[in-house]
This record gives C-alpha cells, sequence and structure tokens, in this order.
C-alpha cells in the first residue's frame, strides 16, 4: 500500500513514494524500468509519508511508525540520513501523523500525541512545541499557509485549530 507520492518541486521527472512495505523510493520517470527506483530507503515499519522539502529540493523528510522521523538526502554525496524521535504511534482510531514542510522555511510541523504541534528543523533540533487550551483533540494533519505565518491543523473529532 502506497502511503503518500509527492512530486519534486522543481524536476518535473521525479517524485518519492513511502509504502507499507518499510520502504521510500525516489522515482525518475526517464529511468523507470522493471519498477526499479534510482534512490531507496528502508525502514523498519510502515512509512505513513514522504515529502521534498519546498526550499532544499534535494531533501526529503520521512515518518515511520518506528517512532522516527528522517531527514534524507538521497541525491548528495554521502545519501545522509539525519533521525528524530518521535512518538508517532497513532493507533487504529487516530490518522496517521505526517511531517509536512513549511512552505516558508526549511522546518517541518508534525503533530504529537500529547496535543502539541512540533516544529523541527532538517538537522534534528526541535524548534517549538505549540499547545493551546482550545486545542482539545490530537492535532494529526497539519498544513502552513504558503505566505502567511499561519498553520492549521485537523483532528479526528471535526475541529480545525489555526495557529499563527
Amino acid at each position: 500500500k502506497i502511503a503518500t507520492v509527492h512530486a519534486h518541486p522543481s524536476d518535473v521527472n521525479i517524485f518519492v513514494t513511502a509504502s507499507n512495505d518499510q520502504t521510500v523510493k525516489v522515482w525518475d520517470i526517464r529511468k523507470i524500468v522493471r519498477s526499479k527506483p534510482v534512490h531507496m530507503l528502508r525502514h523498519t515499519l510502515a512509512v505513513t509519508g514522504a515529502y521534498y522539502a519546498p526550499t532544499s529540493p534535494h531533501t526529503i523528510v520521512t515518518t515511520c511508525n518506528d517512532n522516527l522521523i528522517r531527514f534524507w538526502t538521497p541525491q548528495s554525496k554521502d545519501s545522509r540520513v539525519v533521525q528524530v524521535k518521535h512518538n508517532n504511534n497513532t493507533g487504529r482510531y487516530i490518522t496517521n501523523f505526517r511531517a509536512v514542510w513549511d512552505p516558508k522555511s526549511s522546518a517541518i510541523l508534525i503533530g504529537n500525541m500529547n496535543k502539541k504541534v512540533d516544529v523541527y528543523d532538517p538537522e534534528g533540533n526541535a524548534l517549538a512545541s505549540l499547545s493551546h487550551e482550545l486545542c482539545s483533540a490530537i492535532p494529526a494533519i497539519n498544513e502552513a499557509h504558503p505566505s502567511l505565518p499561519i498553520i492549521a491543523s485537523g483532528n479526528g473529532s471535526g475541529y480545525i485549530n489555526v495557529w499563527g
């Protein structure tokens, strides 16, 4: 099962997939032969998301059920992977966490089980943890506005929290 497909922000031939087979694969449509990716990163459990950074298009953030967020640069010489511990075990009733990029910066956003939104940089440093007493459910889905300093978070209770 494929969890996410995300197009490279500046190369129309490249996309990345995340899947339940514990892999993240980078594909080049010019080189798809016998379903072989051009790059692959193995994880230890199902991968719930993989997205290219809008401001640094060679960096991919992945979210996995092994409680790690990974920042991967497959096109670099050293194919560096930075890992950050994060409780990604949402169980069966909470939407899977997926780390997403803030399009205005190099930061990622991801919900946590304590009803907060965590913010990290690609080096794995925690930049912030957003919380508010009115956030009454786990903010599993997050999206940053492309130009305004606003983050919207959705949850399984049907509510949206707006952070700004």
